[in-house]
């Protein structure tokens, strides 16, 4: 069993622009067999975004997994997503396996999508790693992250902290 890395991808701009990617957004995994028995659409289907490669389609377990470790930043895409919609604003919550979505995922985002702001954080409080990413027009704004004796906790909280719960958490 993997360890789940809590992310959030908060996507801001106008209703117009927001639409456009959340339309594009949405999709199923194109590996089926690792995907929902019913192949339930996901509100976030990251491949949308960066295609994979014929040959990482037709062969998960000799192409498709080091494709999606070298592209996506972990094997199976964004899981258990939920999506909260405000004007002005998609926030989606999702569970990656072992690590956060890869650099390469937000800057495609962002790339196809220039009049929106991408603001992504992770957390990993088993190995005790977090970080956030922030771009936008296809540039990355901002880049910070922490782990070991450093650990934030941006989404979690610190296991250490005892007083976790009056901790915000800005975004």
């Amino acid at each position: 069993m993997s360890n789940s890395c809590i992310n959030q991808l908060v996507v801001t701009g106008s209703d117009d622009a927001l639409e456009r990617f959340r339309q594009q957004a949405r999709g199923v995994w194109p590996w089926r067999e690792m995907s929902d028995p019913d192949d339930r659409v996901s509100p976030l289907e990251v491949t949308k975004f960066l295609k994979p490669p014929h040959a990482a389609i037709n062969s998960y377990q000799n192409v498709g997994y080091i494709w999606c470790m070298a592209h996506i930043g972990c094997r199976s895409g964004a899981n258990e997503v939920t999506l909260d919609r405000e004007p002005g604003q998609l926030m989606y919550g999702f569970v990656t396996a072992w690590t956060p979505l890869g650099e390469d995922v937000i800057l495609a985002m962002s790339m196809q999508h220039p009049n929106l702001v991408f603001e992504y954080e992770w957390d990993e409080p088993g190995n005790l790693f977090d970080g956030r990413l922030v771009c936008s027009g296809g540039v990355v704004q901002e880049v910070a992250a922490s782990s070991g004796d450093n650990y934030v906790g941006r989404l979690c909280g610190d296991p250490e902290d005892e007083d976790d719960e009056d901790k915000e958490t800005p975004i």
